[in-house]
């Protein structure tokens, strides 16, 4: 039958197992190559008939107790939970990471604000701060042993920012190459302290489900290469 068979519900019968099976590796290898670069919507209406033709093979064999045999090949895109790239989990922990961050980043700006509350113990009180015998000068050692501490938080606080400001700052880059909604859809599914699901997240964006995996998937994509987590083996099959 050659390269241009293609598998229908009125042939498979008559179709040689082997045939069947050679068939669902060429299309499941086709579907590979792309899917993890492109979004669905941009491979066209090709990929949509050859995932349905692979279904289609794939419950075939199963039901004559065969499915052993493209057992290697049971999970391809569009069937079931498609591979991920490698760097796809490196990017979603990063984007943890940076909307954690900035959550920090916030907290400190507002301590630095306010700056740190002392509190001055009165005189009769001293005592329990291992002052000797109580006294002006023990009360005055107090007060300096607090403000000094008080300043000592103080610059922790300014040490911290600053180093969180540097972490943050590939990032930063990598989020600005992006457009807006990619940029709103990463804000949305990676800023909160539990990761909504996908389904959540695309209730409330303005586009549909197809949209959403292409926004979602090039945003990620963008980052990755910004960042350079892409491996060797992702770059070429671009």
């Amino acid at each position: 039958m050659g390269k241009s068979l293609e598998v229908t519900p009125k042939n498979i019968k008559h179709i040689k197992v082997d045939v069947l099976t050679k068939r669902y590796h060429a299309i499941t290898q086709q579907l590979r190559r792309k899917v993890d670069v492109f979004a669905y919507h941009e491979l066209g209406e090709s990929f949509i008939r050859l995932r349905k033709e692979a279904q289609l093979i794939q419950a075939f064999l199963k039901k004559k107790d065969l499915e052993h045999l493209i057992a290697e090949q049971m999970t391809f895109p569009g069937m079931e939970r498609p591979k991920r790239p490698t760097y796809v989990s490196i990017v979603e922990y990063k984007l943890f990471d940076y909307y954690q961050n900035l959550k920090q980043i916030e907290e400190l700006r507002s301590n630095l604000e306010k700056g740190v509350e002392i509190v001055i113990p009165m005189p009769s009180c001293v005592s329990q701060y291992g002052g000797e015998g109580g006294g002006h000068g023990s009360y005055q050692s107090v007060q300096e042993r607090l403000v000094i501490r008080a300043d000592n938080i103080q610059q922790s606080w300014e040490i911290e920012l600053e180093d969180l400001l540097l972490r943050i700052r590939p990032m930063e880059r990598a989020l600005q190459q992006l457009d807006y909604r990619q940029r709103a859809l990463v804000k949305e599914k990676y800023s909160h302290d539990i990761e909504p699901t996908d389904l959540e997240v695309m209730d409330k964006m303005p586009f549909n489900k197809t949209i959403f995996y292409e926004v979602k998937n090039s945003a990620l994509l963008r980052i990755a290469e910004s960042l350079r987590l892409l491996g060797e083996e992702e770059e070429e099959e671009e």
